[in-house]
């Protein structure tokens, strides 16, 4: 049976387009070049196994819509095997990249769309033929309790199998803000950690980073790190630490590399027309009339090379090597002309550095460290320290001696006017008294009262705010009981820009209507209402109102919301006499978790909760 490379992970279907420009927000124009192609780390890892040789596998999902068959008619395409893959038949899409490359910087940007979609599960892994496979290689997914245990069902069956039978597992570690990958240090062979990875725990060197991550390895494994343009280092299965710099790819003869596929559309964009009829030699097979094989032209630059693609109006065949590092084509060599480009860079970082030393001139005319206002009040006040300390020694050897005649004499000598000079103007805070109404406490708090300062007023079309609350930092929200109306608005240097406002378009709001308080609930609101009884609501927008929870026959009055719970107050009756008045405390669903009333169960604490907040402790403050 075949030993083959099983890699686990995503595939997911990347739309490019070319452009000449990266486009301004709400622009049109035309793209120079718009393909498909593969994308995913697991899925790309594969085919490129395929390509070197290996006898390689791919194990994720796929959905049933069209990009799903372009993917799988990729696989096919370079023989991998997908045999084992899970067919998702729910509502899902296959995960799509739409990338914009400006042809002019080589700048790639992406927005990627994977909602819900479905991993595979350890149960359907648990179903394959582990004897087929000499490797498994895992991409590092959200789903990482799964990933563990479908690496630890691995362990378990080479514990049972020969040495020579024993599946190798590697684990690709990437994304920086997956949780849970740091578990799933120990459960692998061979790591694959990244740039991003290492730098995001706090190491500032490759070296460094991985050293350190290999403490948390399992015995016997290795970790490899690649650092871009500086190579990559590992620390082999020996424990020692193995490093290598960073080094072009060499093409070998007669190899289909997989990046050959978008020689084309470069060629293209280089030209900076889309109207060059490119052929690639593997698709003209057919139209050769006569006998002769396009793919074993020599090249007639690279006489080792054979071309891969024939351009029409360039009339030139194009190899690997022309395309990697160009020679003797005009637009291609001005892109690579690295000396030039060298040139350019030098005169300009000459011309830098005198302007840099010009500036260096102009600012020792206005600012001397040496001698300036700062420096000569510095020297002032070391005097006068020196001075004082002078003083103070030669008083304390007068009292120690205990003679009136040598007491005086210096009390003299030192009696100076001690030099002074205002140099900042100290306001000293206002304070307040307030007075305990504690029987079991004999004193009050003196607080410090804060200074406001009007910075901006804004004038508003409501007739009245009843109430006002903050979605997030930049989305605020009023309240006008007269017009039952809500308005969404945002504030931008001193500027009121209003989003949208609207009104209760159900029954239970009305001219009666006054909302007691509200608060921001994930993203929208949650009010209390005196006509709403002992209810409290969830607006969203002006979409839809819905009941969020009641409170039993107690009356809401102030509501607040934290990341973890909400507090409502409440009362027995609106006019604050009778029972007692307190706070509930709800979770994220609306069900009660405890409730505070009275101290004791005697000294009543609030009569009508009003308003409700948290403070950096998460103390409860409320205004009663």
């Amino acid at each position: 049976m075949y030993e083959r490379i099983l890699v686990v992970g995503l595939a997911c279907a990347d739309i490019i387009s070319v452009v000449q420009d990266y486009p301004e927000e709400d622009s049109d124009q035309r793209v120079l070049d718009y393909y498909w192609q593969r994308g995913g780390n697991a899925a790309n890892t594969s085919c490129v196994l395929s390509l070197l040789g290996a006898r390689s596998e791919f194990l994720g999902t796929f959905a049933t819509d069209r990009e799903a068959e372009f993917l799988k008619e990729v696989f096919q395409k370079y023989n991998v095997i997908t045999e084992n893959c899970v067919t998702c038949t729910d509502n899902v899409k296959t995960p799509t990249s739409i990338v914009i490359t400006n042809s002019k910087n080589g700048s790639r940007t992406i927005l990627h769309h994977g909602k819900n979609w479905p991993e595979i599960k350890p149960e359907h892994f648990k179903k394959l033929d582990l004897t087929q496979y000499k490797w498994i290689h895992f991409e590092g997914r959200p789903s990482c309790d799964d990933i563990k245990d479908m690496l630890l069902w691995i362990d378990e069956y080479n514990k049972n199998a020969d040495k020579d039978a024993r599946i190798r597992t590697s684990l690709e570690i990437e994304k920086t803000n997956r949780i849970g990958l740091d578990a799933l240090f120990d459960t692998a062979d061979t790591l694959f950690v990244s740039k991003d990875f290492v730098k995001s725990r706090g190491y500032k060197t490759k070296e460094e980073g991985v050293h350190e991550l290999s403490a948390k390895c399992r015995e016997g494994s290795e970790i490899i790190c690649p650092w871009g343009e500086e190579g990559a280092v590992a620390v082999g299965t020996d424990g020692m630490l193995h490093s290598s710099p960073a080094f072009p790819p060499k093409l070998l003869q007669g190899q289909n590399m997989e990046t050959f596929s978008s020689w084309t559309n470069i060629h293209s964009v280089l030209k900076n027309s889309h109207e060059h009829d490119v052929k690639d030699y593997k698709d003209i097979d057919t139209e050769c009339s006569d006998k002769v094989d396009p793919k074993s032209i020599p090249c007639s630059t690279h006489s080792e090379r054979n071309c891969l693609i024939y351009c029409r109006n360039c009339d030139q065949s194009l190899c690997p090597s022309c395309l990697i590092n160009p020679s003797d084509q005009v637009e291609l060599a001005r892109i690579y002309d690295y000396k030039k480009i060298h040139q350019k860079i030098t005169e300009r970082q000459r011309v830098l550095t005198q302007e840099g030393e010009e500036l260096f001139r102009k600012l020792e005319g206005i600012w001397n460290p040496k001698n300036n206002p700062i420096s000569q009040e510095k020297e002032r006040i070391t005097n006068i320290e020196k001075d004082l300390k002078h003083r103070k020694t030669e008083f304390e050897n007068a009292l120690e001696a205990s003679w009136p005649s040598n007491i005086f004499p210096v009390f003299e000598k030192i009696n100076k006017v001690l030099p002074s000079q205002l140099t900042l103007n100290v306001k000293p805070p206002i304070l307040s008294y307030i007075e305990s109404r504690s029987k079991d406490s004999y004193f009050g708090s003196i607080i410090q009262v804060p200074e406001l300062k009007l910075l901006h007023t804004f004038n508003i079309e409501l007739p009245d705010i009843s109430a006002i609350g903050t979605l997030n930092a930049e989305t605020k929200v009023l309240y006008s009981a007269k017009t039952t109306c809500f308005q969404h608005f945002t504030i931008t240097n001193f500027e009121m820009f209003k989003c949208f406002d609207y009104k209760g378009s159900f029954k239970e709001f009305d001219s009666s209507t006054r909302v007691v308080d509200m608060a921001d609930y994930r993203g929208n609101i949650l009010i209390s209402d005196e006509s709403l009884g002992n209810e409290i609501m969830h607006i969203c927008h002006y979409i839809s109102q819905t009941k969020f929870t009641s409170i039993s026959k107690l009356l809401p009055c102030g509501v607040h919301t934290t990341e973890d719970n909400i507090f409502v107050g409440y009362c027995y009756t609106r006019n604050f006499t009778g029972q007692s008045s307190g706070i509930i405390t709800l979770n994220s669903t609306g069900s009660e978790i405890r409730r505070f009333e009275s101290r004791g169960g005697r000294e009543r604490l609030f009569s009508f909760p009003a308003k409700i907040t948290t403070n950096i402790n998460n103390d409860i403050c409320i205004i009663d």
